[in-house]
Order: structure tokens, then C-alpha cells, then sequence
């Protein structure tokens, strides 16, 4: 296991929402988009509070022909699966590796994201992984680096006042959608 954290100057329900859509990654995300494109993400929606968006295909670290061991499965998976597990839980299901991430608001403008991943038994602790490990996580973190960013400016234009209303896609933001519904309607009754 592995875990990264990070401070988030935002609140956490846009760490969310930027989790749940697809299609800054070509734009913000471009090294993600060559390993994990944008075109062929579709949006998952298993429960009222369980939303995410899969990707059909997911290359995982390859060095010297030798990919990173995947989970047990009768056929080589190539796509990858990501969950928002309403309020505050993201999980990310690749075929080499999962992520369980955790958002901890601390007041309105402020959360703290902790990372963990996770890999295959066998490739967990290999040696011979560890330079597979490595750039996986680096990966990671470049993503995350990019999200933090963008997502502190998102808060900083939110509180500003200069935006009045919002309109999200009835396409591309279903489950952005179905998030502030469920968040509205918890935090409502």
C-alpha cells in the first residue's frame, strides 16, 4: 500500500464533481489522456449514492515488455472503473491497481484528500515491481497535482460571488447531477 495526501483550499463536494466528469481530461489532464483517453468514458450509476465514470481503456506501467500483475480474471481487462461512494468516498478500480481515497472537510473552504492504492498480491511488495509501483503512484500524483490546482480556482471563482448559476450538461454531468440531488436532499431533511 501507498498513500498520498493533499490540502485542498476548496470544498470538498468539487473534489467530487470534478471526479465524476470526463471531459476537462483531454485539456487539463494530458499525459492521463494518452494512458486513459477521455474519448470512450461513459458514466456509471449504480445506487442513488453510488456514481462514477469508467474509461474502456486503461494501459497500465509496462518497463521492458513486463506489465504490472493484474487482478484475478478469466480475460485481460483493459478498462478501469471510478466511484464516488456518496458523501465522501472515492474508489478507482484498474486492472493492475485500486484506489481508496477519503475527502475530510474541515470547515466550508477547506478538505483534506488521503490517498491509498493498493496492487495484486504478488506485485504489492515484489521487488521486481517497484519501479512498476513507482511510476504508477507518479502518475497518480501528476493527475492529482493538476486536480488540486483547478479545483482550489473552481472554489476561488465559486466564493467570489461572480457566479450566479450554474448550468450543468444533461449529458456529460448526470452524475455531478445526481450527486448535488443527493447531497440536497440529505442535508435537507
Amino acid at each position: 500500500m501507498a498513500t498520498l495526501e493533499y490540502d485542498f483550499e476548496a470544498n470538498w463536494k468539487l473534489i467530487v464533481e470534478n471526479f465524476l466528469e470526463s471531459y476537462h481530461v483531454p485539456f487539463l489532464h494530458k499525459a492521463l489522456d494518452k494512458y486513459s483517453p477521455a474519448t470512450g468514458r461513459y458514466q456509471v450509476h449504480l445506487a442513488q449514492d453510488i456514481n462514477g465514470i469508467g474509461t474502456q481503456h486503461y494501459e497500465g506501467v509496462v518497463l521492458d515488455g513486463t506489465p504490472l500483475p493484474q487482478w484475478p480474471s478469466e480475460n485481460n481487462l483493459d478498462y478501469a472503473e471510478y466511484f464516488n461512494g456518496t458523501p465522501n468516498f472515492l474508489l478507482g478500480l484498474m486492472p493492475d491497481h485500486l484506489f481508496a481515497w477519503s475527502l475530510e472537510p474541515d470547515g466550508p473552504h477547506r478538505t483534506k484528500e488521503v490517498l491509498h492504492f493498493y496492487f495484486p498480491e504478488g506485485s504489492a511488495t515484489d521487488p521486481a515491481y517497484e519501479e512498476h509501483r513507482r511510476i504508477t503512484l507518479e502518475r497518480w500524483q501528476q493527475v492529482n497535482d493538476e486536480d488540486h490546482d483547478i479545483v482550489q480556482r473552481m472554489h476561488k471563482g465559486l466564493i467570489s460571488g461572480a457566479l450566479t448559476r450554474a448550468q450543468l450538461s444533461p449529458v456529460m454531468e448526470r452524475n455531478i447531477l445526481r450527486f448535488q440531488n443527493h447531497v440536497l436532499e440529505v442535508t435537507s431533511a
